[in-house]
């Protein structure tokens, strides 16, 4: 039988969770003990939680196998052993876009371009979801979207990237110049 978790969002809405899909989140493994099955996540609202939940959830799916133990030490004993082996680990085109949660390589072409529709989203729906995957430690989401906006930035001018990622100047045209010339390389 599958255990369900609770957890509640900044909104005051409760989710209800399967314990080894939540568990894919650091923090909230930390606070499996701590709660009486309802653990508050204060700062994520629901709409973004439940996203985080569905990447959890699909990536869980495949991380799963036959001999697998259900118990949070042995997820979390698995997870650092596969980390060790992350950095040996390359992908044809340099992305991060073969990796799941638990950092091994994604084998599965379907998941992988999940993953990439996963995240199109706007800008500012991205960095809310970036956001509060930093907060309740879901690595391979945060590594996942880190790796997006950079292949999303490449190459780009300065203009280009305020304009892609909706972001405001805030130097003086005069400010902006004598970086420039401070720093020619940089624009180059």
């Amino acid at each position: 039988m599958t255990k369900m978790i609770k957890l509640v969002s900044s909104d005051g809405k409760e989710i209800e969770v399967e314990e080894e899909v939540a568990i894919q989140s650091k923090v909230i493994e930390g606070m499996l003990g701590d709660f009486d099955g309802v653990i508050p996540l204060a700062p994520v609202h629901s709409k973004v939680l439940r996203q985080i939940l569905e990447y959890c959830r699909k990536h869980a799916a495949t991380n799963s196998s036959p001999s697998s133990s259900s118990s949070s030490s042995a997820f979390a004993a698995a997870a650092s052993s596969s980390a060790s082996s992350f950095s040996a680990a390359s992908s044809s085109d340099n992305s991060f876009s073969s990796y799941c949660i638990s950092s091994k390589p994604v084998s599965d072409p379907a998941l992988s371009a999940w993953d990439k529709e996963f995240v199109k989203l706007d800008p500012s729906s991205l960095y809310d979801l970036f956001i509060a995957a930093n907060y309740l430690d879901v690595k391979g989401l945060v590594d996942f979207i880190a790796e997006t906006v950079a292949d999303m930035i490449k190459g780009k001018e300065p203009e280009e990237i305020r304009q892609l990622l909706d972001i405001d100047n805030d130097f003086t045209p005069e400010e902006e110049e004598a970086v420039r010339s401070k720093h020619p390389w940089v624009f180059k």
